[in-house]
């Protein structure tokens, strides 16, 4: 019985593993088509409720899969979407 319940726990933790691993953190910068930063876009995992939104600077940070499309929008701006894929910085300009 002790023997199952290790190789159970150690295959949850492996799984577990497996998942936290497939996660990246993306970060980038957000600026209007004069090259001004951008604050208070939101930064949003597509179909999820998961998201932040740029500082002062327009910069953000998020964590997410490669699978996943980021949605970046603003009041006054065309959204934009961008796939995740092996990339760790995506930089985004938002035209009115």
């Amino acid at each position: 019985m002790k023997s199952k319940i290790i190789v159970i726990s150690a295959f949850l933790l492996l799984a577990l593993a497996m998942q936290a691993r497939a996660q990246q953190i993306v970060r980038g910068r957000v600026l209007d088509a004069t090259g001004e930063p951008l604050p208070g876009v939101a930064v949003i995992i597509r179909n999820t409720t998961v998201g932040v939104a740029t500082d002062f600077d327009g910069l953000y940070s998020i964590s997410c899969k490669p699978t996943d499309v980021l949605e970046f929008a603003s009041m006054g701006y065309k959204s934009v979407f961008e796939q995740v894929g092996k990339r760790t910085q995506i930089n985004v300009t938002l035209v009115d």
